[in-house]
């Protein structure tokens, strides 16, 4: 190849680069994100992760070794995460995180959510707050609505803590009013 094609082709590469990259940033990150799908494939070839888009927004889909989808995240109507993930017989076990609070614009983070359970059977919902602010706070309260596998409401978890120092974390454990629980939602987290 002469020296001029050589020329003419790295202009022509350098050109649609150029074209390519201004329209997706006149189309804005959601348009060329729409449009992709990455997955996390192990050393046998199977999918273990998919980050990707369709019409309801972006999603996060974690695989176990059968290729079922154990653990899900999206984003919800109101902009906060939405978690969802199945138990060993593929049923439901939905979390989701609270509603916009007046704790959250004071700068109270919810970090994670969990089921949890003690030696004799006690179901608990633990997770962690952080105070990401710069003052105390005296009283901070975590209550949590928990379903049944229908999703009819069971009953209200609660926890709450006193002194939550600036940048300090709490990890919460709120009892399970119900054994039948299989979901839980946090309903309101309240700072003052």
């Amino acid at each position: 190849m002469s020296r001029y094609w050589q020329v003419v082709l790295i202009l022509f590469l350098m050109g649609a680069f150029w074209i390519g990259n201004a329209l997706a940033q006149k189309s804005g990150p959601n348009a060329v994100v729409q449009a992709r799908c990455f997955e996390l494939v192990d050393a046998n070839g199977r999918v273990c992760a998919t980050l990707g888009t369709d019409f309801k927004g972006p999603y996060l889909n974690f695989y176990d070794n059968n290729g079922k989808i154990r653990a899900s995240m999206a984003l919800g109507k109101s902009g906060m995460p939405a978690i969802n993930l199945t138990d060993d017989n593929g049923r439901d076990t939905r979390i989701t995180t609270p509603k916009h609070t007046d704790a959250i614009d004071q700068g109270i983070l919810l970090m994670s959510t969990r089921w949890s359970s003690n030696s004799k059977g006690q179901r608990f919902i633990c997770g962690a707050l952080i105070n990401n602010s710069e003052k105390p706070f005296k009283l901070v309260k975590v209550n949590i609505n928990v379903y049944d596998i229908q999703g009819k409401l069971l009953g209200v978890a609660s926890d709450s803590i006193k002194n939550l120092e600036a940048g300090s974390t709490w990890i919460f454990k709120a009892i399970c009013p119900h054994n039948s629980a299989a979901s839980f939602k946090i309903n309101e987290i309240s700072a003052r």
